[in-house]
């Protein structure tokens, strides 16, 4: 098990969520190119892995972190939008929440938070905050 694999599992799980919105979402993932969209919402995803803990023999290991999801929204419409977005985000990572990828669960543990809203130029952005714990 390691962070590549709960990244490819939560991301995959926020690609069919955002693909089946109208119209689907597009999503910027860490260290890949990506153009943002002229004027429409977009979200940014990203890990923040914490520290991976083990056993004393050093056998288990636990790994824990957020998942990082930021709503992008054209700036001066309002946060209306972006909070919808966090509800579905809400509804799509649950506490409790079990993720099975690769032979490893992966544990929602908190309910998604929000974080103070951010002004950037030209964009509304609303970082909503998904922990995870998944252990081998």
């Amino acid at each position: 098990m390691s962070n590549k694999i709960i990244r490819a599992a939560l991301e995959s799980r926020l690609k069919t969520w955002a693909q089946a919105q109208s119209p689907p979402i597009p999503i910027a993932y860490q260290n890949v190119a990506f153009t943002p969209p002229n004027q429409a919402r977009y979200l940014r995803a990203f890990l923040l892995p914490a520290e991976t803990r083990s056993d004393l023999p050093g056998v288990s290991r636990n790994y824990s972190g957020i998942f990082q999801v930021s709503i992008c929204l054209p700036d001066g419409a309002g946060s209306g939008a972006a909070e919808t977005i966090l509800a579905d985000l809400e509804a799509l990572f649950p506490v409790a929440l079990t993720i099975e990828s690769a032979g490893t669960k992966i544990f929602i543990t908190r309910p998604v938070s929000a974080s103070p809203a951010m002004n950037e130029p030209g964009l509304f952005v609303l970082p909503a905050s998904i922990r995870y714990r998944a252990d081998k």
